[in-house]
């Protein structure tokens, strides 16, 4: 599958009656307050109209799961992780094959096992961070290879993700550069974390292209 952005038009700004002033050339002492990392993981702002450019499929990813964390103070988390994927909002009829799960291209698990990250671990917000280790559990009923979502853990990636109390985000040290994006909202009750993550995104199948 072939996942496309979606972009919205923006409205033609009115033309100028002054002279455009003429920028500096010198630029090198400008200050850029930001750190562009490449990635967009936005929040939901609701519905986007698009004229007449419908997609003729979307896929509605979902992500969640749970941290259960151990010792005083944290030293062991356990977790587990679960991947669904449901193009055309088609959910398989357990009616036919007695479990939703059978015919989702899309439907994988994983436990989660971490340590904590060594100190500093660079996530200045976050009340813990641990180095975790993704593992598809046996009996997951598919693997990641024909889910849609590019930013999935494989079997046995570690990832060093942080929990921001304050901010109720998990945050992902993204592919170990050291620039900590927010990844899952998440909600820590007692000594549980629970997290999870859905979008809808247009896409195109093979067959669209035939």
């Amino acid at each position: 599958m072939l996942v496309f952005g979606l972009a919205l038009l923006g409205c033609k700004p009115a033309e100028q009656t002054t002279p455009t002033p003429e920028l500096p050339t010198d630029t090198s002492d400008t200050d850029i307050p930001w750190v562009d990392t490449g990635v967009f993981r936005p929040d939901n702002t609701g519905s986007v109209a698009l004229g007449n450019d419908v997609p003729l499929h979307t896929v509605i990813l979902e992500q969640s799961g749970i941290w259960n964390l151990s010792g005083n103070p944290y030293n062991a988390l356990i977790g587990s992780f679960r991947v669904r994927e449901v193009v055309d909002n088609q959910v398989p009829d357990t009616a036919v094959t007695g479990d939703t799960a059978d015919d989702l291209a899309c439907n994988v698990r994983f436990s989660m096992q971490g340590t904590p990250a060594p100190q500093p671990n660079g996530c200045p917000n976050c009340s813990h961070v641990w180095d975790i280790q993704f593992t598809i559990d046996a009996d997951s009923e598919t693997g990641t290879g024909a889910c849609v979502d590019p930013d999935l853990p494989q079997d046995g990636d570690t990832w060093r993700m942080g929990f921001a109390q304050g901010q109720a985000v998990i945050f992902f040290n993204f592919y170990g550069t050291g620039i900590y994006v927010p990844w899952w909202g998440a909600v820590q009750s007692g000594d549980s974390v629970v997290f999870e993550w859905s979008r809808e995104l247009a896409i195109a199948l093979e067959e669209d292209d035939q």
